[in-house]
C-alpha cells in the first residue's frame, strides 16, 4: 500500500468484524479542494480506506500464508462528503471467506451519520514457493510495526 488510509483500529475480532478510524486533516495529501468552502477527502479514498479496513480483517483471520487483494467492489454508495476535521468510522464485516477470496460489508459514517457503503470482494492470493513464509512474515511484521497492539 501506498498510503495507509487507516489511523486506528479501535476493535477487531478475525473472522467476522474490524473497527477503524481515518481522521481527515488539511494536512492530507489526498484532501481535493472542490469549491470555495469545500475541501474534502475524495469518495475514492474513502472506498479505499474501506477497502484496506477489510484486508485488515481478512489478514488477522487468515492462518494459511496470502495476501488480500481488492478484486470487486459491488455496490458503493456514497452519501456525502468526509471534510477536514472529520474523524471517519469505518466497520467491515466478513459475509463470506473461502481459500479462493472474501466478501465483506464495510460502512463508513462521521459521528453517526452515513459516508459511505459497500460490499468489498478481496481475491486471496497464496504466497507459494521457497520464499512464502519469509514474505508472510514479512507481511506480518509491517502489520505489526503499523498496528502493533492487533497484529503482534
Amino acid at each position: 500500500m501506498r498510503y495507509v488510509l487507516i489511523d486506528r483500529i479501535t476493535a477487531l475480532v478475525p473472522g467476522q468484524s474490524l473497527a477503524a478510524i481515518k481522521n481527515v486533516s488539511f494536512g492530507d495529501d489526498l484532501v481535493t479542494h472542490y469549491a470555495p468552502g469545500l475541501s474534502a477527502l475524495p469518495a475514492a479514498m474513502v472506498l479505499e480506506a474501506m477497502a484496506q479496513a477489510a484486508g485488515l480483517l481478512v489478514a488477522a483471520t487468515l492462518t494459511a500464508p496470502a495476501q488480500p487483494v481488492l478484486a470487486k467492489v459491488q455496490p458503493f454508495r456514497a452519501y456525502g462528503h468526509a471534510r477536514p476535521g472529520d474523524c471517519v468510522g469505518i466497520r467491515a464485516e466478513i459475509e463470506e471467506l473461502r481459500s479462493e477470496g472474501c466478501r465483506a460489508r464495510v460502512v463508513s459514517s462521521i459521528d453517526g451519520r452515513p459516508l459511505a457503503d459497500a460490499t468489498i470482494h478481496l481475491a486471496l492470493i497464496p504466497l507459494e514457493g521457497p520464499t512464502a513464509t519469509t514474505r508472510a512474515q514479512i507481511l506480518r511484521a509491517m502489520l505489526a510495526d503499523t498496528f502493533p497492539e492487533w497484529f503482534k
